[in-house]
């Protein structure tokens, strides 16, 4: 990570809502866990937002305290959402539910994610205060009270553009819950 602008889709810049993280293993898991800290060090939350840095902060935090990256809390506060889909690609090919979501939500912000199996996707729109995950695709959508540990690998796309249009039928179709 060479530089803040290669990590941060520019539309989340004027949001002083980062954070960094480290991973940490999880005996309950195969892969480590993604843990949230804020200015002081101290494990972060959505909740508070003295724990919320600046990009800019975060970014020179991260790379004095080494720690694994820099990440964004989804607060009420932003119009923001997020799409993780985990193991997005088999053979070097996009499962189709991955392809579909990469495909409606086309121009949102992009990047592949920390494990390198998967994408994440950042847009604008009215989603309401949304968490939900589908198991079986290997997705969860999410608009608050979560973070996203930001990569900027592959980095393309704007997390300003507007889905609002797009989110009912997304969710209905994804089976993630309710529309707004």
């Amino acid at each position: 990570m060479s530089n803040v602008n290669n990590i941060v889709p520019q539309a989340l810049l004027p949001y002083a809502q980062f954070i960094t993280w480290v991973l940490v293993p999880d005996p309950k898991s195969k892969k480590p866990r993604k843990v949230p800290l804020g200015r002081s060090g101290a494990g972060a939350a959505w909740d508070r937002p003295n724990d919320f840095m600046t990009a800019e902060e975060a970014f020179t935090v991260y790379r004095q305290r080494e720690h694994a990256g820099i990440g964004f809390f989804f607060t009420p506060a932003d119009p923001f959402w997020f799409l993780d889909f985990d193991d997005a690609w088999v053979g070097g090919v996009m499962r189709p539910p991955a392809a579909r979501a990469y495909q409606l939500f086309h121009g949102a912000a992009y990047e592949v994610s920390q494990s390198g199996t998967g994408f994440h996707l950042i847009g604008s729109g009215t989603l309401g205060e949304h968490r939900n995950r589908n198991i079986e695709l290997g997705c969860e959508l999410y608009s608050t009270r979560r973070f996203a540990a930001l990569t900027g690998r592959d980095m393309a796309g704007d997390a300003g553009v507007n889905f609002t249009g797009v989110l009912p039928g997304f969710l209905t179709e994804f089976d993630l819950g309710p529309a707004p």
